[in-house]
């Protein structure tokens, strides 16, 4: 898990008739997100079926939406790409450590 709570990022609307791949990819997973607005990252906890369910605030409407992935990683993939962020490829820095 590399975001924690408090984490904030912006979602705009679908950017039409773009080739920049920044913006398609934001294009592609603002579609979890039913809103746009400043989003704050406000819960996070597994569940019962061993999935992890992220609460998210928009605090430009003050609504709140869970969603559920597979595992944090997905989440947390979908996040950096909101931020335009690129995560840490954490599986080669624990094997470099090992050495």
């Amino acid at each position: 898990m590399h975001y924690i709570i408090g984490t904030t990022f912006d979602v705009h609307s679908p950017i039409r008739g773009t080739a920049d791949p920044a913006a398609l990819e934001k294009n592609r997973y603002a579609k979890y997100f039913p809103e746009p607005g400043a989003y704050e990252l406000y819960y996070i906890r597994r569940t019962k079926n061993n999935s992890i369910e992220y609460t998210f605030y928009n605090r430009t409407t003050g609504n709140k939406h869970k969603r559920e992935f597979k595992n944090s990683g997905e989440a947390d993939r979908i996040v950096s790409v909101m931020l335009g962020e690129t995560l840490p490829n954490y599986s080669q820095n624990y094997e470099e450590m090992s050495d």
